[in-house]
Order: structure tokens, then sequence, then C-alpha cells
């Protein structure tokens, strides 16, 4: 696996105007261990070409990947015309990630579930939204990753269900477990968190690692990394593991958790190499 980091840990800064995307990317490039950013579509100050190419540049310059654009976009409503709006939207960025040399983009569904509204009639128009949104991911050769995010099949079942009936190699999952039983509710069952990732991994082609607060020994608070980590190492998930960690100091924040997920990311790397080296020496052939 690997690790980016998403513009949303520096939403703060960014939104204060203390920031800028680019110096997002640079502030990014100091951080040891970190391998790409993922960059939020309202983060973008423009789509045109040289806008995009700068951020490239930057990206290059300060040795990083761009690992995925987040497109938000709602598709739970009645009305034709703002289900159109919001796939115009993911094609704008759809191209910006394709101009990124991004392979990835993260989708959402919509942000809540209206109570004027037949909660399967919504779901439904989830469902043709992203069957048309995932021909754009395909004629870019893109893939789109569906995050757990929004009230509008928020369950892993549920996104299960999208990314199985939109039946598409370029549209899969982008689990964020912490949202499967999020801290803000104090009655959550955190095995959600766990059996979520668990069901969302195999399908994934992008992922979230949300941070809460750090203990004094460095593991979040909240979640438990390394069971985390050894999740998607057992699904063989090897794509990029993307931190979010929204605080008023993301600058110590993202550093923490970069050292973190590398931590338990490099801790299983080297247990199975010493497994793999452990089954040679033995004379013994056995897959790790």
């Amino acid at each position: 696996m690997k690790i980016a980091c998403s513009s949303w840990t520096f939403d703060i800064p960014i939104k204060a105007g203390k920031l800028s995307l680019v110096g997002f990317i640079e502030e990014a490039g100091r951080i040891p261990g970190l391998e790409a950013v993922e960059l939020l579509d309202r983060h973008f100050t423009s789509t045109d070409d040289a806008y995009l190419d700068s951020l490239r540049a930057a990206a290059e310059k300060s040795g990083l990947k761009v690992a995925a654009v987040a497109i938000c976009a709602s598709y739970g409503f009645g009305d034709e015309a703002a289900r159109r709006s919001g796939l115009e939207h993911v094609k704008r960025f759809a191209r910006a990630c394709k101009r990124l040399d991004a392979p990835c983009a993260r989708v959402t569904t919509g942000l809540y579930r209206k109570p004027d509204a037949d909660y399967e009639a919504q779901k439904a128009w989830v469902l043709d939204s992203l069957k048309a949104a995932t021909k754009i991911a395909a004629e870019l050769d893109l893939l789109f990753a569906l995050e757990n995010h929004d009230s509008v099949c928020k369950t892993a079942d549920e996104v299960l269900w999208l990314v199985n009936s939109v039946g598409s190699r370029h549209f899969g999952a982008c689990p964020d477990p912490s949202n499967f039983a999020p801290p803000s509710d104090p009655n959550a069952d955190k095995e959600l968190i766990y059996a979520g990732a668990e069901k969302l991994a195999p399908k994934s082609y992008h992922a979230h690692a949300k941070f809460t607060t750090f203990a004094d020994n460095g593991e979040d608070n909240y979640l438990d990394y390394r069971r985390l980590m050894a999740i998607y190492r057992n699904a063989g998930y090897e794509r990029y593991q993307s931190i979010e960690y929204r605080c008023e100091d993301p600058f110590t924040g993202a550093r923490k958790a970069v050292g973190l997920l590398a931590k338990h990311i490099g801790g299983m790397r080297a247990a199975g190499e010493r497994l793999l080296l452990l089954t040679v020496k033995g004379g013994v052939k056995v897959l790790t």
C-alpha cells in the first residue's frame, strides 16, 4: 500500500485563504514517507489547462503523484436537471483528473436522504446517475471510486450493491471506515468500521484513512490502524491510503498520520518478507 494525503486535511487554512492548492502540494512534499496527494474539487480555483498544469508541475517538483481527485456531486434528486448538473460537474473534474495524470477519482452519491422522497426512488436515481458517470470514466480510461460518505447508500452493503449494479471495471469503492461508525455518534458500533472495511476492500480502487486525535504512543485514539491495514492487506489491496485529518494544526497532524500508517504498512511488509525468507531457507514453498 501507498500513502497519500487529501487536501481536505488542510481545509481550514485553504478556506481561510492562507494556503493555496499549490501551497498544499508543496507542504505535502516536505512530509517524510508521503507519496501522493488527493485534491478536493472545492479547493480548485480553476479547471483550465494552465492551472491544472501548475498543479501537476508542483507535484512533480515535490516528488509526489496525484493519487486522486475527490469529486462531490449529489444524485438523490427527483429533478432530472439537478442530476444532470451533478454529472456535468463530474465530467469537468474527471477531465481535470486525466490532465493531472491521476488514475482515480473519488465520487459520492448525495448528501441527504430526503424525508419527502421515497428512499428506494433515491437509490434508483443514484444508480442511474452513477452508471452515466461511469461512462465518463470509461471514455477517459479512469477509475471511479465511490466513498461511503453521504447518507444515500452509506452502508457497506449499499455501496457493494451500487458497485455490483454498475458492473464496470471502471467503478469500484473508496472505503472510509470511520464513516460506518463516526466518533461523533456515542452509540456507534465500532465493529461496523472493521466489518465494512472487510466488505469493501476487495472492491476498492482508493481508500480514506481518517484520523481523530493521537495517543501518547502515536496511535489514533479512535481507530485501530494496525487492524485496518491488516484487513486491506489480506484483501490484496495495494493502492493508496489517503489521509484525512481536519484540525487547526494540519501540518503536525499530517506528519503524525503518515508516520502511523507507514509503521503499520511497513511492519506488515517487513513481516511478510521475513516469512518469505524463512520459507525459502527451510526449503518449503509457501504462498505469502
